[in-house]
Formats: structure tokens, C-alpha cells, sequence
């Protein structure tokens, strides 16, 4: 069986978001300004919402021998989640400028992986399609959520137990049966940094 590459016309949305994609994965490692970095992935993410209104509405049609559905309603879902998604990207300028400066780049990219997911999901014709989008929105949005969980100096993350309750491990205890510092073990927790 021959690969027609007209079954790819369907799956417009998809092609261009991972032309988008590429792009900013070039772009990330060529521009070492973030904040032009930020600028371009909001516009070529905005180009291709823009595409997806004036262009990709009429993209009706199977591929992958039915994995791969493309009904009218589709493209009209597909419009919607770049919109919460371009949203998402606006109110994000600020935090990607002040606390996430060396993550910019992966943020663009996980929550676009992400999106190429959930189109996936839209667009499955099967079972198995269903669960590989489901599977490709899932694991980059677990690593967008465990993006930021760094302490700093100045906000450390402290591991305690609440008012009241006895501690269930001894984290002065275990450092002393390793042979470290006890330093960082306060009366609440363990402090880590």
C-alpha cells in the first residue's frame, strides 16, 4: 500500500501547528533575546489561529485509513482551543519575563506539544488515536505543571508536617546515618533549596 500524501490536506491544523513548532524549536536556539523570542512564538502562533478561521475550515475527509477523522465541527473546536491557548500566551508575558527566564522556549514548546495533542484527540477515528493524542497532550502538560517547582533562596521549599503531628521521618536522624550535614534540618523539616 502506496502513502498518498494528499491524506496530510486533512490534517491541516496539525501540519501547521508542527511547522510552528519547528519553528520556534529554531528559534529558540538562534535568537538569545527571550523577550523577541516571545514575541515571535505569540505571532506565529497568532498566524496560525488566523489560518485556522480563513483557511483550514473547509479541510473535511479521513486519513490513516479512518484513524484520522475530520468532520465540519472539528476545525471550530480546533479554533477554540487556539484561542484559550493564544490567551494563555498573553497573560503568560509577564511570569515568562520576571520567574521563568531560562524556560521560556520550553514553555512555548510543551504547551504547543500539548495542543497538537488535544487536536489528536479531536480528530480520532479509533480507539488507538484517541489514546495517542491523549497520551501526547498528557505528558508535556505534566511537565508544564512541574516547570516551576524549583526553591530559590529566597522562597525555599520546605518539607514540615502540619501543627500538632509528630513527624513520621526523622530527616536529622537519616542525615546523621549518612554521614552529612544537619545544617539545613530545622525543628519543623528539612529545608531544601
Amino acid at each position: 500500500m502506496d502513502l498518498d500524501y494528499s491524506q496530510f490536506l486533512s490534517m491541516s491544523h496539525e501540519v501547521s501547528l508542527v511547522v510552528v513548532l519547528i519553528v520556534l524549536l529554531l528559534a529558540d536556539l538562534l535568537i538569545k533575546n527571550k523577550k523577541a523570542f516571545q514575541y515571535l512564538a505569540i505571532a506565529a502562533f497568532a498566524l496560525h489561529t488566523v489560518a485556522g478561521f480563513c483557511y483550514y475550515t473547509d479541510m473535511a475527509g479521513d486519513a490513516f485509513a479512518g484513524m484520522y477523522v475530520s468532520r465540519d465541527a472539528h476545525p471550530f473546536v480546533k479554533n477554540i482551543l487556539n484561542i484559550g491557548t493564544l490567551i494563555v500566551f498573553f497573560f503568560s508575558f509577564e511570569w515568562n519575563n520576571n520567574e521563568n527566564k531560562n524556560g521560556v522556549g520550553e514553555f512555548f514548546f510543551l504547551t504547543l506539544s500539548t495542543l497538537i495533542g488535544m487536536y489528536f484527540m479531536i480528530s480520532a477515528g479509533d480507539f488507538l488515536f484517541f489514546y495517542i493524542g491523549l497520551e501526547t497532550a498528557s505528558i508535556p502538560m505534566a511537565a508544564l505543571v512541574a516547570m516551576n517547582k524549583k526553591g530559590t533562596e529566597h522562597r525555599p521549599i520546605v518539607i514540615r508536617c502540619a501543627d500538632g503531628e509528630k513527624p513520621v521521618f526523622d530527616f536529622e536522624q537519616q542525615l546523621l546515618d549518612c554521614n552529612m550535614q544537619t545544617s539545613k534540618v530545622g525543628d519543623r523539616g528539612i529545608l531544601l533549596t
